[in-house]
């Protein structure tokens, strides 16, 4: 879930709570504005899904926060994210030392995907994460 599909849940929970106890809305008007939700949600994620300008606006991007064991300061600071948080995320893949992982992701959802080893320079599915490798362009892939 990104951030806009979170914001339309809340949107839409408070829209329906707000028709069950305000007795001053009527039935059609927080019919309208619950269709209105769901199909501007459906409007942008079809957009998004066509339209890499939407989807930019709309989503991030995954951004690589460690590589080799060495953190991305910049973009740590950039992202907000402690080091606390970090590391939970490497304990909770068993791992006890920040030089035991080739990398950290910080995706678009906020989860942390935690790459123990990367044994390949054949790196497909991180062609789209931001920074990886630290140092390249992404018109350098």
């Amino acid at each position: 879930m990104n951030a806009f599909d979170f914001v339309i849940t809340i949107a839409l929970g408070s829209t329906f709570a707000n028709l069950i106890l305000n007795k001053s809305v009527s039935l059609a008007d927080g019919a309208v504005a619950f269709f209105t939700l769901i199909f501007l949600q459906y409007a942008i994620t079809w957009l998004s899904v066509r339209s890499k300008r939407i989807k930019h606006l709309i989503t991030s991007e995954p951004v690589l926060i460690l590589y080799k064991g060495e953190l991305q300061h910049r973009v740590i600071k950039k992202e907000r994210i402690t080091i606390e948080e970090i590391n939970l995320s490497i304990r909770k893949k068993g791992i006890s030392s920040l030089e035991e992982v080739d990398a950290i992701i910080l995706e678009t959802t906020g989860d942390f995907t935690v790459v123990p080893s990367i044994k390949t320079e054949n790196t497909g599915v991180l062609d789209d994460v931001n920074n990886f490798p630290p140092g390249k362009n992404k018109s350098d892939k």
